[in-house]
Order: C-alpha cells, then sequence, then structure tokens
C-alpha cells in the first residue's frame, strides 16, 4: 500500500495564474487626488456663499451681527428695523440651506459611485467616482458636525435633517446590500 505523496503538477507545469493588469494610472491618481482636494474646498466655499446669499437672516450673524443698525450710527434719520430674527434663527435658516445643498450632493456621488461600481464594473473611467464620492462624504459629515452642533439647542431643524439623512442612509444601504447580493 504504497500511497504517492508527490504533488502531480510541478510549478512549471502547472497553469499560470492570470497576471491583473493595471487599469488606473498613476498620475489618474494623482490627479484624483487633486480633484478630491479641489472639490472640497468648492464645497466649502458654495456652502458659505449658499449662506451669505439665501439665508434671510444672515444680516444677524453674518457680516453685520447688530443687524446693520451700526451703518445708521451717524444718520439724521431714526433707524430702520431692518429684520426681527435671532442669532438662532440665523443658525437655522443656514443649517437648513446646507442641508439642501449637501444631500442632494450626497445622493448625486452616491449614484454616480453605484452606477460605475454596479452598472459599469469594467469602465476606465471608475476612477472619477471616487473624487466626488470623498467629496459628498466630507460635506455630509460637515453637515452632520453642524447639526451635532445645533443639537444642544433641540431645534426642529436638526431633527429634520438627522430624519432626513438617516432616511437616505437607509435606502442606500438596502440598495448596495441588494446589488451585493445579486454578484
Amino acid at each position: 500500500m504504497l500511497q504517492d505523496i508527490l504533488p502531480q503538477k510541478t510549478l512549471l507545469q502547472s497553469p499560470m495564474k492570470a497576471i491583473k493588469q493595471k487599469t488606473v494610472s498613476g498620475m489618474s491618481i494623482l490627479l484624483a487626488i487633486i480633484l478630491t482636494c479641489v472639490l472640497i474646498s468648492l464645497g466649502e466655499y458654495v456652502l458659505f456663499d449658499l449662506n451669505r446669499s439665501v439665508n434671510p437672516a444672515y444680516d444677524v450673524c453674518g457680516q453685520y451681527p447688530d443687524g446693520g443698525r451700526a451703518l445708521y450710527k451717524h444718520s439724521p434719520y431714526p433707524v430702520p428695523q431692518i429684520n426681527t430674527y435671532t442669532r438662532d434663527d440665523c443658525r437655522n435658516f443656514g443649517l437648513l440651506i446646507h442641508a439642501a445643498f449637501v444631500i442632494p450632493v450626497f445622493l448625486a456621488a452616491f449614484l454616480m459611485y453605484f452606477f460605475f461600481y454596479f452598472r459599469r464594473p469594467q469602465s476606465k473611467y471608475k476612477i472619477l467616482a471616487w473624487p466626488y464620492f470623498i467629496f459628498s462624504i466630507v460635506m455630509i459629515l460637515h453637515l452632520l458636525i453642524e447639526t451635532g452642533v445645533r443639537f444642544v439647542g433641540n431645534k426642529i431643524a436638526v431633527y429634520l435633517i438627522l430624519g432626513l439623512i438617516a432616511a437616505l442612509l437607509t435606502g442606500l444601504v438596502v440598495l448596495l446590500q441588494k446589488k451585493f447580493g445579486e454578484r
């Protein structure tokens, strides 16, 4: 009862595994990193400018914290009542404006990632999904931190934004898991 304990194939006879070709160049990775930094900077500027231009209570907490009354300090005319907003109103409006920008950007970046990694997995352009996805994650983290800071005040805007983000993330996780299970 002799048993053959030697392998039947030697290293030279075994079929070679297919060598995986690089699908992304080093320069593309470098440019994607730079694009990520540019997108994050652009997003921060957009949030600042949106708050400054759209927020109706910006004068209270923005450029003129006194509501613009200092402009009329030496005027012979009575100081007009510019607005009746409070600093809390300004912060709540700002939070809602930021959410109105960040949540659609996050959803769009997720859809781009989903398209390239599940619909077109062999695409040579899927490297582009990462900078936008990382940018959207940074923006959503920015919004969550801003919301967490406002959470101390127990305002309705905080609950609305956290509820929207929770619903969005739940739906996206379900969608990802569904597609992942189909593979």
